[in-house]
């Protein structure tokens, strides 16, 4: 309509239009009162149109649709009955009964009050059971509730068919005799005795009546070999299997019982030499359940004159129950107080080799790169602990890239710096510390040609100094004389070290290359390779160290597939004696050795993980012991010598870990209930590695002189073994003092009923004290 029509209070409706393309023909649709629904008749192929407008029509179309639907559904399932097996037990011809009935059939209640369902019956009034299928597929019969009552009546009369002139198989079920048969073959079937047979679809029909009706059983006679059948109703009760624990608990009794060993003794006395079999029948042991098999033991022969040897408990050892127990499994691993960290850190270096550590600490101090142009190194106090001021760091600056340092181990101010322009700088820093940058050193030595791999103090000379180059060679020096008293060439397979590492001695050193092989040299008799092993495949670096004593050599590094290992060798003939394997991580494990506790502890830049091992000379030689997880990653630890160790708190170890803002202190301490004594078992004699031992002219000339023992016990602590010496003396006192009390009071009081007994008590425990004093 128009806006004049609407406007004017008109509601015309749009008209319809038909989409129906004109060379298409419609097969639901069609003009308006004369829409017409169709179905295929299956027989004939044609469509059935009718006029829905009329319901009559319509109500007639249904019904002769449906009638014709439920007739082809039931041909189809008869066909599908047909196709079974000739072996199945079910005999009835449906086909018959169906084609017989012209019309839907008369619905006849259940006979059983239980039965919610209607069920069909012939005009004889006979039912007829209703297919069904299983849950995998098979056709089957349903057996209806009404037919079942119906057969069981008949049954308990004594009668095969609920007609006379009927036999049994036309029911559908077996007969009496059968189903007996097949009730007794379920039963043992639950007690794992047979297998029950799936593919019998008429043991599925018999053990549905049986589990809801009662049925007549058989009585056998003890007394005769005829078996008469009594008609006994009685309902079956669901009987469920044992437990594990209910048969266990059987067969305990079974062996508690202690009238079988008697009957056991008894036959053998009578039957010498022949070999009985014992079965105890004894009410005990009698098992009430018969429907399930416990876990009992078969029972032996036991033949006379036969001997058994009877052998004690076997007790293992507990390292080979529970692995390498070691004094240590539970050491601690903490951070300090954070009033002790040296915080507020700029500019920190993480591009140095990984030949290279990122901290190198002392008691006194700690050195860190920076990544300030100049090549500097900052110096903090470890005695001024805190937030660093803002603004320029105090620093040592070198004017070439830092390649490697370290601090000499008798000197704690005393510093070598190796730079990439092949320089040697020493510095020493004044006691008050550093308070701006300086790049004035001590002096500095034109070392090698190319940059420097390493620089290495001697563990035990003094002024004595190894650094390794990219020239191919490794020059000791004496910095006394500021000289290269030794130099090694070195192969050009040789060309980028990895790791350098005195001996403990410091008669001989090891190095790990980039070629994967692993070097021994003994640079005061001969500067070619001692011994020569192969080492962990990879490319990516690795460190060495040695451990127990320096008879044994520890190499980290990574597999081709970059997983971390660890390789333990000789330092005889550098033969392989163990391997083990890590996880898989780009970070280079940095070892340390501490050799009181014979405890490797390893962690890689950029970890967040310290692991440790428990190093032992039986295999396996590394013990794994739990590993201590910190709160985000590191740049490295630097462990600090024995006597920076509080043994007060039963520290062991102590290290200095930068993150990337600062230096955190580490303590690791093994828990002990009796802290306020001295530990000497977790501290003994340490070497004095922090006092040289000879000078760098006395090494250089083939001495080799062993390092001083010192004991950590502070003069105001007492040892745990002192103190159990003394509490076992006092306690010996104190039953001393008691037994002449008790004899004493016995003495006085004559008339006490123990008196007698007491006093022998007394003197007995007089004459262990003297004993254990004479011992």
């Amino acid at each position: 309509m128009e806006s004049g029509e609407w406007f004017s209070g008109q509601n015309v409706r749009p008209k319809r239009i038909n989409l129906k393309p004109l060379h298409m023909k419609s097969t639901s649709i069609l003009p308006e009162n004369r829409w017409r629904s169709g179905s295929m008749d299956s027989s004939s192929g044609r469509t059935n149109s009718i006029d829905i407008s009329d319901p009559l029509k319509v109500m007639d179309w249904n019904l002769s649709t449906f009638e014709n639907k439920e007739e082809v559904a039931t041909e189809n399932v008869a066909e599908e009955l047909l196709s079974q097996d000739s072996d199945s037990t079910c005999e009835f011809d449906i086909t018959k009964k169906i084609s017989s009935v012209p019309e839907p059939l008369p619905r006849k209640k259940s006979l059983s009050s239980g039965s919610s369902s209607d069920e069909l019956t012939d005009t004889s009034g006979r039912p007829i059971p209703r297919p069904r299928f299983k849950t995998n597929g098979i056709p089957m019969l349903r057996t209806p509730s009404s037919f079942l009552t119906k057969r069981i009546i008949h049954l308990n009369r004594g009668s095969s068919s609920p007609n006379e002139d009927e036999d049994a198989s036309g029911t559908g079920l077996p007969s009496y005799a059968e189903a007996m048969e097949m009730e007794r073959n379920s039963k043992n079937s639950l007690n794992g005795n047979n297998q029950r047979r799936e593919s019998d679809q008429a043991n599925d029909n018999i053990a549905l009546a049986l589990e809801i009706f009662p049925i007549s059983r058989d009585i056998e006679s003890k007394n005769s070999n005829e078996i008469e059948t009594t008609t006994v109703v009685e309902e079956l009760p669901v009987e469920r299997q044992q437990t594990v624990a209910e048969r266990m608990k059987i067969y305990s009794q079974s062996l508690e019982d202690s009238s079988t060993t008697e009957r056991k003794k008894k036959i053998e006395k009578e039957h010498d030499g022949v070999t009985v079999e014992v079965i105890s029948k004894s009410p005990d042991n009698e098992i009430k359940h018969s429907h399930s098999a416990p876990f009992l033991k078969p029972e032996r022969k036991y033949t006379q004159g036969a001997k058994t040897e009877e052998k004690g408990p076997v007790r293992k050892r507990i390292d080979t129950v529970f692995g390498q127990v070691s004094k240590y499994r539970n050491f601690k691993a903490v951070p300090l107080h954070k009033k002790f960290h040296i915080e507020n850190l700029r500019t920190i270096s993480t591009t140095c080799p990984s030949e290279s550590e990122l901290i190198q600490g002392n008691p006194e101090r700690v050195a860190v790169p920076l990544s300030t142009p100049g090549g500097k190194l900052a110096i903090f106090e470890i005695s001024k602990p805190g937030r660093q001021p803002d603004g320029v760091i105090p620093a040592l600056v070198h004017g070439a890239k830092i390649m490697d340092f370290n601090w000499d181990p008798f000197n704690d101010a005393r510093l070598a710096v190796g730079t990439d322009s092949g320089r040697i700088y020493i510095w020493t820093i004044p006691s008050t510390g550093l308070i701006e940058q300086t790049n004035e050193p001590d002096y500095s030595i034109y070392a090698h040609a190319e940059k420097i791999f390493f620089t290495r103090f001697h563990p035990l000379a003094k002024d004595v100094l190894a650094s390794g180059s990219f020239d191919l060679t490794i020059r000791i020096w004496d910095l006394e004389t500021k000289e290269a008293k030794i130099v090694i060439q070195l192969e050009p397979s040789q060309i980028q070290i990895f790791s350098f590492a005195w001996s403990p001695s410091g008669s001989k050193f090891v190095t790990a290359c980039k070629d994967g092989k692993v070097r021994l040299y003994e640079p005061r008799d001969e500067t070619l390779v001692l011994f020569e092993a192969q080492g962990p495949a990879g490319v990516r670096g690795g460190r060495v160290i040695w451990v127990l004593d320096g008879r044994f050599i520890v190499v980290a590094g990574f597999d081709r597939s970059s997983e971390r290992q660890l390789h333990m060798y000789s330092s005889n003939d550098l033969t392989k004696v163990f391997t083990t394997s890590l996880d898989v991580s780009p970070a280079i494990l940095v070892p340390f050795y501490d050799e009181d506790s014979s405890l490797l502890l390893l962690s890689g830049r950029g970890d967040s993980t310290i692991f440790s091992f428990d190093v032992v000379e039986e295999p396996p030689s590394l013990c794994k012991l739990s590993d201590h997880r910190c709160t985000g990653a590191h740049q490295g630890i630097s462990f600090l010598k024995k006597i920076a160790c509080d043994v007060r708190s039963v520290e062991f170890a102590k290290g200095l870990r930068l993150t990337e803002s600062a230096v955190e202190p580490w303590s690791f301490t093994v828990p002990r209930v009796k802290n306020e004594f001295f530990q000497d078992d977790i501290f003994p004699p340490t070497k004095c590695l922090w006092e040289f031992t000879m000078t760098s002219s006395e090494w250089f000339a083939g001495q080799n002189l062993k390092p001083k023992l010192v004991s950590l016990k502070p003069s105001n602590m007492k040892s745990v073994g002192e103190v159990s010496f003394s509490s076992n003396a006092t306690v010996s006192i104190h039953i001393k003092t008691s037994a002449v009390d008790k004899i004493g009071m016995l003495f006085t009081d004559k008339a006490h009923p123990d008196h007698q007994k007491a006093k022998e008590a007394a003197y007995q425990l007089e004459n262990a004290i003297k004993q254990k004093n004479d011992s």
